[in-house]
């Protein structure tokens, strides 16, 4: 939650259900606010975009002007940039030759509703 109290974050929610091995997840969602733990009545797990440290921005070169860092693996990051041939920017700069954290939320929730990934 810390994250989010007086932030802008996103974050990616995943309802596991409890009870039944077979189905691993049922739902995903994004949001921009705080939930409760049981907010679909399942166990809610929570990947927020950014972690905020206001106490640690001299000790790091990844957390930026606004004392967060992304919550992903860069080296994934990097993939995705060499695959796709464009440069990963921060939200302000993006031109049509860059993508954004925001374009690889929009990817995985793309590829979490695909029905063939969801047969898997």
């Amino acid at each position: 939650m810390k994250y989010f109290i007086g932030r802008e974050n996103f974050s990616i929610i995943l309802e596991r259900v409890v009870g039944n091995k077979n189905i691993k997840y049922k739902d995903v969602f994004i949001t921009n606010k705080i939930i409760g733990q049981h907010m679909l009545g399942s166990a809610c797990y929570t990947f927020p975009i950014y972690m905020h440290h206001d106490d640690l921005k001299q000790q790091s070169s990844n957390i930026d002007d606004n004392n967060r860092q992304l919550n992903f693996n860069m080296e994934i990051i990097a993939g995705f940039s060499k695959k796709l041939g464009v440069k990963f920017e921060d939200e302000k700069t993006q031109t049509e030759k860059s993508f954004t954290v925001l374009n690889v939320l929009d990817y995985i929730c793309a590829v979490l509703y695909s029905p063939k990934y969801r047969k898997i």
